[in-house]
C-alpha cells in the first residue's frame, strides 16, 4: 500500500495482537496501552474485560492505530448485526478516549 495508511496485512496483524494470547505485533509496532471495560462499565488497564482497546505506535513511521477487540461475545455480535455496532459504540467510545490519553 502506498501513502500514509497501513496495509491490510499490518491491520490484520495488529488486530490479532489485540486479543489475549495473540501474536506479537508486526515489526516496528509496539502496544503502548491496553484498556478494557467490564459488563458494569468499569474501565481498567489490560484486556480482561468484555471489550478492550489497544493503542499501537510505530515510532519510525509516526503512525498510531487503535484496535478494538470485539465481536467475541453474543452482545457484540448482536449489536454488529442489528445496528452496525451502535450499541457497543456507546460502551467503547469512552474506552478509546481513555486509552488515547497515553
Amino acid at each position: 500500500m502506498s501513502g500514509p495508511g497501513i496495509s491490510n496485512l499490518t491491520a490484520a496483524q495488529l488486530s490479532a495482537s489485540a486479543y489475549p494470547g495473540g501474536p506479537q505485533p508486526p515489526a516496528g509496532w509496539t502496544a503502548v496501552r491496553t484498556k478494557s471495560i467490564d459488563a458494569k462499565g468499569n474501565i481498567s488497564d489490560g484486556n480482561a474485560g468484555t471489550m478492550s482497546v489497544t493503542v499501537f505506535v510505530n515510532d519510525a513511521t509516526k503512525q498510531v492505530v487503535t484496535d478494538v477487540r470485539g465481536s467475541d461475545n453474543f452482545e457484540n455480535f448482536r449489536s454488529d448485526i442489528l445496528n452496525s455496532g451502535g450499541d457497543e459504540w456507546t460502551l467503547v467510545k469512552p474506552l478509546i478516549q481513555d486509552a488515547m490519553n497515553c
